[in-house]
């Protein structure tokens, strides 16, 4: 199920910072060369980086949409009584029902367990809802990110015969 796999959810987000790191790097040397043939490999591996993070990143977004859709049609049901489940760990803490009859102990440390349970799920059901916008967004910054490095590389050539960074020159 979902909660078997919630470690391996943030490996491709992980991938995909450390892949984003290496293109600012390798645009900061970029910007910073007075060679135009180092300028240029080093934005075209940059845009390398962009792809290879947007293909990663493609993966979860394929993924996490599906995953949020069927946690979220599970959580349907259990949102209903979300006023009730709320209400009952409210009433067992302020009572103190748990420290009275065995039978009132059994009762509340499940009601209490189906309120961590809830819990629970309603964040996993929030991470996978805005972890699939956030992929979804990630996957648009690379692919412009990849044009800008092309129209970097093929449009706007920097002026090598100037001193300091090229990214100042550009403007």
């Amino acid at each position: 199920g979902v909660f078997s796999i919630l470690g391996v959810l943030s490996a491709p987000l992980f991938l995909c910072g450390l892949m984003a790191m290496a293109g600012a790097g390798l645009i900061w040397k970029a910007v910073s060369s007075h060679d135009e043939s180092k300028t240029t490999r080093l934005f075209c591996c940059s845009a390398v980086c962009n792809a290879v993070a947007a293909l990663v990143v493609m993966l979860p977004s394929l993924y996490y949409p599906g995953v949020a859709a069927v946690v979220a049609a599970g959580m349907a049901p259990i949102h209903v009584y979300f006023l009730a489940i709320v209400a009952g760990h409210i009433a067992i803490k302020v009572s103190d029902a748990d420290s009275g009859d065995e039978d009132v102990n059994r009762a509340a440390h499940v009601y209490e367990i189906l309120y961590q349970g809830y819990c629970a799920a309603s964040r996993v059901e929030l991470c996978l809802s805005v972890g699939s916008f956030s992929v979804f967004l990630l996957l648009w910054v690379y692919a412009l990110d990849f044009l800008r490095n092309l129209a970097s590389i093929l449009l706007f050539k920097p002026r090598y015969d100037a001193s300091g960074s090229q990214l100042l020159l550009a403007f």
